[in-house]
């Protein structure tokens, strides 16, 4: 049985709800509406964030067929599918499928999106925020928010965010301004299949107008491996907590690690190398900084307790003036530096140790220094001094 019904609908009234009833008190209801269905919206790829120069966004209809139009009060140093969009603003650039824009000059730009099509109603409209920058740098902050943008004045709140930001606006350097202290998880530099940096292999890490830590209560700060780089510049400090592991606050693992003067290593704990392990052919420069009150000791296995600031372990660890090893402990060998394997150490300057009891290092054998295996050259302005071993050499 079927029942036809004439509705005129008038004003702003555009759809009504027909409900029947039959003898036996059973109901139903019909939706009916002048309007056409609403499309999806515009996507983007990506979707927001900062781009460097010369970076390009697709923006892709919701349906095969469906148009695009895209509108902004900036289209100055933008370009359409490869052609400069003109100016004046023109009001508005239409597509379908797809519209790639290129944004070749710094800025920040606004664009709205929305799809239309025949017989459908448009979409919502999107508004698309990207900050097109010429560097790489991010800035992080204890009071920053993963919402930001990550510039200066609007910081992310964390180290994660700051290298997706990265990543998103296809840069494979970057730099990360931290100010404040800063929780963390580990970041995996050019790890095979399970890097935490994506395109990002070399990265460097600095504080911002107030120091900037970067601390990792279960687990190391950083780990470098081969094809990565990483430098610590001015006012950053790292620590790490990496107890059953190598490498407290820095692991070594075929990359290349830098530090600089004003940049610190400190409180961190590991196995071997509380403060750095460095292996796998692994570089290790530090040609500033301190490397201070860090610990290596024994796990629970028996195993560990050397290095307490630094652990060579098949690798090269090259030491120069400025950079100061100090206050640092191992349970079994090398307070400070601990050299196994076909480890090499280059000491050309900087200071192990001291002149008082805060800044010796001490283990039971090499309070300083111990070479276990590799080899140990020492030449220049360095330093070896006030260290302390209940066993062997202090040196």
């Amino acid at each position: 049985m079927g029942i036809v019904t004439d509705v005129l609908l008038s004003g702003d009234l555009t759809s009504f709800t027909l409900s029947l009833v039959d003898e036996y008190g059973l109901s139903t209801s019909v939706t009916a509406s002048t309007q056409a269905p609403k499309l999806d919206s515009v996507t983007a790829s990506p979707k927001g964030g900062t781009i460097k120069t010369d970076g390009t966004v697709t923006f892709t209809s919701p349906v095969s067929g469906a148009g695009i139009v895209l509108t902004s009060n900036n289209w100055a140093g933008v370009e359409c599918d490869g052609n400069p969009v003109p100016t004046p603003v023109p009001g508005k650039i239409e597509g379908t499928g797809t519209i790639t824009l290129t944004f070749t000059k710094p800025g920040t730009y606004n664009i709205t999106a929305y799809a239309q099509m025949s017989g459908a109603a448009n979409s919502d409209k999107v508004i698309f925020t990207y900050k097109v920058v010429d560097d790489s740098t991010v800035y992080v902050s204890d009071t920053g928010d993963n919402s930001n943008p990550g510039t200066e004045d609007k910081p992310v709140a964390t180290l994660q965010k700051a290298l997706e930001l990265l990543n998103d606006a296809g840069f494979t350097e970057g730099k990360i301004v931290v100010t404040g202290t800063v929780q963390t998880k580990e970041v995996k530099i050019n790890a095979p299949g399970d890097s935490t940096t994506g395109s990002v292999t070399k990265l460097t890490v600095m504080g911002g107008s107030a120091d900037g830590t970067l601390i990792n209560e279960n687990g190391r700060v950083f780990n470098i491996a081969s094809g990565g780089s990483l430098t610590l510049e001015e006012n950053i400090t790292l620590t790490g907590t990496n107890d059953t592991g190598n490498g407290g606050a820095v692991y070594v693992n075929g990359g290349t690690f830098t530090m600089k003067n004003g940049s610190k290593i400190t409180k961190s704990s590991a196995r071997y190398g509380g403060g750095v392990y460095v292996d796998s052919k692994g570089i290790f420069t530090m040609g500033g900084g301190a490397i201070t009150e860090n610990s290596a000791s024994i796990d629970d296995t028996g195993t560990g307790g050397s290095g307490g600031g630094v652990c060579i372990s098949y690798g090269t660890f090259t030491m120069s003036k400025g950079a100061v090893i100090s206050g640092n402990s191992a349970t079994g060998s090398g307070g400070g530096v601990f050299v196994s394997g076909s480890g090499k150490f280059t000491m050309e300057g900087g200071t192990i140790g001291g002149f008082d009891g805060d800044s010796s290092n001490s283990a039971q054998n090499g309070g300083g220094v111990y070479i276990f295996e590799g080899t140990f050259t020492m030449s220049g302005s360095a330093v070896i001094s006030g260290n302390n071993a209940s066993s062997s050499s202090s040196s």
